[in-house]
């Protein structure tokens, strides 16, 4: 049952590392996002500026003009523009409130995905842990046991039997514990390495 729960965790952990990698690409692609706009909304100013300084020229160009349907034209022609410019102003600023409030919605979903997953560890570790101790109480049990034939009492073959086996039972099991600080290994490697990129 231990085992059957230990391996119910770490699928639930892996699940939740699936998701918190895909948050971490969502939440990459809102960033770059967020870039551009705040390029287009300073390209958006500097033509204002260049407008308003053509503005400027036409009204003190206006003043030499001898047909003022000319300077009224201009002038209709900026206002348009200007209109334009504030529309497209007004809907960039909507546009990026709306992706600011996602960008902080999905890095508190991440901040949870990320308290689940140091949770799932702890129980993982809290289970191994578990597991060890039983297996461990397990093999003492069995080295009590050894040989032990209520019909016949112990043999020197059912000795030898039994320490082959309990010996290879000792391998498997070591052998885990390698496999699992291997695994525990690579993974602060991999916590390092996403230390390092942030």
């Amino acid at each position: 049952e231990q085992r059957a729960l230990l391996a119910k965790t770490s699928r639930a952990q892996q699940q939740i590392e699936s998701e918190r990698d895909k948050m971490a690409t969502v939440c990459k692609d809102l960033e770059d996002l967020i870039r551009d706009k705040s390029r287009t909304i300073d390209a958006r100013d500097i033509r204002i500026n260049q407008i308003e300084e053509e503005l400027k020229q036409i009204k003190l160009e206006g003043k030499s003009m001898r047909n003022n349907q000319e300077l009224a034209k201009a002038q209709k022609a900026f206002t348009d523009r200007e209109e334009a410019w504030l529309a497209q102003s007004a809907s960039m600023e909507t546009n990026f409130e709306g992706i600011m409030k996602e960008y902080e919605r999905l890095t508190m979903s991440a901040m949870e995905f990320e308290t689940n997953r140091m949770k799932y560890e702890q129980r993982i570790e809290q289970l191994t842990r578990d597991l060890e101790k039983m297996d461990t109480e397990l093999t003492e049990e069995r080295i009590n046991k050894l040989g032990y034939d209520a019909k016949e009492g112990p043999t020197t073959a059912s000795l030898r039997k039994e320490f082959r086996q309990l010996v290879s039972d000792m391998k498997v099991k070591q052998q885990k514990i390698v496999d699992r600080e291997l695994d525990e290994k690579k993974a602060l490697e991999g916590k390092i390495k996403d230390m390092k990129h942030e």
